[in-house]
């Protein structure tokens, strides 16, 4: 049963987490969800969680006159993009988030060719790494996205429930780990770790794939734009973030006492 009677407001990007874990637990317990006393939810909260796909994705209920009066007493600036969620890497899906998912309220997406080799990269990563170990039993990733009309704010996410980046990263063979381990006096977090995979070329397979791609392609799109951006990955116990704002790149770390339990990319883009 979901209850969310609680919960008075909720973000995009957790609600994307939300709904991943709980279609993991659907469909991994083969059991079917229902709604428990939605018509005490916030308004807000059915509103912004029908508009991703929240009660589709689910088989959940989200009756017809509650979906008519929210819409009607709501004045919403913000638009959603439905949930995606596939086991492959799929250009496609880059192709209909910008060609139409995005441009229906929002026109030209800026940098299209960026934002395709973003996304397609995040998603490899994820069917190349993400789920190395047999006892993942649903390997898929996330995606979507949101724009506020007020701020002119895009958001972008992609997430996966897999073994995170920080345990990708062997820590002892790495000079950039290594460096940090010593100057952190042999503790080293999981945000200093989503650095280090950004900055070395190679995973604890020696392939080539995740450092070089979160380096070039990830980490690109929003930060080498004609807008202020920034770009962040929250993954196990840390969330490293870069915002540009005025040509100015700042860097923010951050650690937390709970785990994520996979990795969460978010790109945004602040237009004019």
């Amino acid at each position: 049963m979901v209850d969310l009677t609680k919960i008075s407001t909720v973000t995009p990007d957790a609600a994307l987490v939300l709904a991943a874990e709980l279609y993991r637990w659907k469909k991994t317990k083969n059991i079917r969800l229902r709604t428990v006393d939605i018509h005490k939810w916030s308004p807000k909260i059915r509103h912004l969680l029908g508009g991703l796909g929240f009660f589709r994705l689910l088989q959940a209920s989200y009756p017809r006159h509650l979906r008519a009066k929210d819409k009607a007493q709501l004045i919403d600036d913000s638009h959603y993009v439905e949930y995606r969620t596939e086991k492959r890497t799929l250009g496609i899906v880059a192709d209909k988030l910008y060609n139409e998912d995005l441009a229906d309220f929002l026109g030209e997406v800026p940098d299209k060719r960026r934002l395709y080799a973003a996304l397609a990269e995040a998603m490899n990563n994820v069917v190349k790494h993400a789920y190395d170990d047999p006892k993942y039993e649903l390997p898929n990733w996330w995606l979507s996205a949101a724009y506020d009309n007020n701020s002119r704010e895009i958001s972008i996410l992609i997430f996966d429930q897999g073994v995170g980046i920080p345990n990708t990263l062997p820590r002892n063979f790495s000079d950039s780990v290594q460096s940090v381990r010593l100057s952190m006096k042999g503790e080293v977090s999981d945000a200093i770790l989503i650095q280090a995979a950004h900055e070395i070329h190679r995973t604890s397979t020696r392939a080539s794939n995740r450092g070089h791609g979160m380096q070039r392609d990830i980490r690109r799109y929003g930060l080498n734009t004609d807008f202020e951006g920034s770009y962040s990955v929250t993954s196990r116990r840390g969330r490293y973030q870069e915002i540009r704002t005025n040509q100015n790149a700042n860097v923010i770390m951050r650690s937390y006492a709970s785990d994520l339990q996979g990795t969460l990319i978010e790109w945004r883009l602040k237009l004019v």
